[in-house]
């Protein structure tokens, strides 16, 4: 009892000494704590306070109903904050740091933990409830990302622009809702996002890559030239017979015109020295003699004094510069056409293909080295075999020239095939067919005309020109060709 009334003493001496010191010698008050304190028969009190304060050697702790007690100092074993509700803002480090005090206490102090309990279940359950929100939102994430990530990309697609825009929109807001899986999404997206990168560039798929159609166009045209030079590398002459005349044809004429002869001679014979024939009879006899003799005296000047020869056509088509070396030739759109007309190659057909025009000294390089003569059986000793042949445009008619050779000597027939042109077409209505400079009979030109005739249209079958170009337009020293398209005229 009197140890009692010693310590009321010593509090009662100490404590005004002590308020008087509170502004200088005191930690921070501490609110909503409990103060664990032993009580002068060495019990523990748990004492549910506002505020404590420290003020060596006293401590004051104001309870719920703010009155105020002091105490000695060391009779304090501990202070832990008690659960008010703004503690559910707490972090979580400060949560586990206070549940790790309680802990402590009850552990050092068993006896504590009834009085304990209660926050300290608190405490626990806003970690646990904490903990159930972030799985719940885990789950929830996962949840939504599945779904995000449940249509896969496939190469083979033909993905639109804006497809890809709004799903790559998509995965950009998806990020802005779960920022810490943005490095997956970001993996997911690639394929949408380099194939949006494809087509703003403006490539498309061609043959399993992506290419440019300017790539494109070039890989096209590429193939072009690699098939046209294929072609030209395996183009092959076309064989022509070389029969201008048979031995047989030239037989019938030789006798044709040896009996001419023989009759011309006969009737000038009988006409001059005979006398036994009437006036009348003699004259008509001359006449014959005279006509006879006088075709034969003009085929004869006419024929053989003119070139056999292509001299005066050779330098023409030659395109001799100063220097006297004649220029190369250049047959490259003639191989395009021949190309074309194949027929099985519209895919290489382009606008430029519609139209070709080609000048003389091309179709005349073109008959060099596309056209062959073979030697004709048909011809024998007597026979008119073609050696060389030659085209001209001119302003109102095509020239062929054959260069010709018989009884060991060379004839030039030239045939002058006349024609008219309109918008529409170019129409031929006659042929006109000479042997050196004279003209020769129709019915004898119809059949060389017939004869050569047959032998370019030979080399156009060889080609299938015929059937896929025909002529736009001839002008001076050029032809204009145009493809046919299929279901025209």
């Amino acid at each position: 009892m009197k140890r009692f009334l010693s310590i009321g003493l010593l509090l009662m001496l100490v404590a005004p000494w002590a308020f008087a010191q509170d502004a200088d010698n005191g930690d921070k008050p501490q609110t909503n704590v409990y103060a664990i304190v032993k009580t002068g028969d060495g019990r523990l009190q748990v004492i549910r306070a506002k505020v404590v304060e420290k003020k060596d050697p006293a401590l004051f702790i104001t309870d719920e109903e703010d009155k105020r007690t002091a105490r000695q100092l060391n009779m304090l074993i501990d202070i832990v904050p008690y659960y008010v509700d703004e503690d559910q803002n707490l972090p979580d480090d400060n949560i586990h740091n206070i549940i790790s005090q309680y802990d402590n206490l009850i552990k050092s102090y068993p006896e504590l933990k009834k009085s304990l309990t209660v926050d300290l279940t608190k405490y626990h359950a806003v970690l646990d409830g904490r903990k159930s929100q972030q799985e719940e939102k885990v789950k929830e994430k996962d949840k939504a990302f599945k779904e995000f990530t449940t249509e896969q990309f496939v190469d083979a697609n033909d993905y639109k622009l804006d497809d890809l825009n709004a799903k790559l929109a998509a995965g950009e807001q998806f990020k802005s809702q779960y920022s810490d899986l943005a490095s997956q999404v970001d993996q997911y997206l690639k394929p949408w996002l380099d194939r949006q990168a494809l087509l703003k560039e403006g490539k498309v798929l061609f043959e399993g890559q992506w290419h440019t159609k300017q790539e494109i166009s070039q890989i096209y045209e590429q193939r072009r030239e690699d098939r046209l030079k294929t072609f030209i590398e395996q183009l092959k002459p076309v064989n022509i017979s070389n029969t201008v005349a048979s031995q047989q044809t030239m037989t019938i004429v030789v006798i044709f015109l040896v009996t001419s002869a023989l009759v011309a001679l006969f009737c000038f014979y009988y006409a001059v020295f005979q006398s036994r024939i009437s006036g009348f009879l003699e004259f008509i006899m001359l006449l014959v003699s005279v006509i006879f003799m006088g075709i034969y005296a003009f085929y004869v000047i006419r024929v053989f004094n003119a070139p056999g020869l292509m001299v005066e056509y050779t330098a023409q088509e030659a395109k001799a510069p100063a220097t006297g070396a004649p220029e190369e030739v250049s047959l490259d759109k003639l191989y395009k056409l021949l190309y074309i007309s194949q027929g099985d190659t519209l895919k290489d057909l382009k606008k430029s293909d519609l139209s070709v025009t080609l000048d003389n000294a091309e179709i005349n390089t073109a008959l060099d080295k596309l056209v062959s003569f073979r030697q004709d059986t048909l011809s024998g000793t007597l026979g008119v075999s073609m050696e060389k042949l030659r085209f001209y445009a001119l302003p109102t008619k095509l020239r062929f020239l054959q260069q010709t050779s018989c009884f060991g000597k060379n004839f030039l027939l030239r045939y002058d095939l006349y024609f008219q042109a309109n918008e529409n077409a170019v129409t031929f209505y006659k042929c006109d067919v000479y042997i050196g400079d004279a003209v020769l009979p129709s019915a004898v030109g119809n059949r060389l005309w017939l004869q050569l005739y047959g032998s370019i249209q030979e080399v156009m079958r060889g080609f299938n020109i015929s059937r896929n170009y025909q002529i736009q337009k001839i002008e001076d020293g050029k032809v204009t060709v145009g493809y046919v398209l299929p279901g025209t005229s």
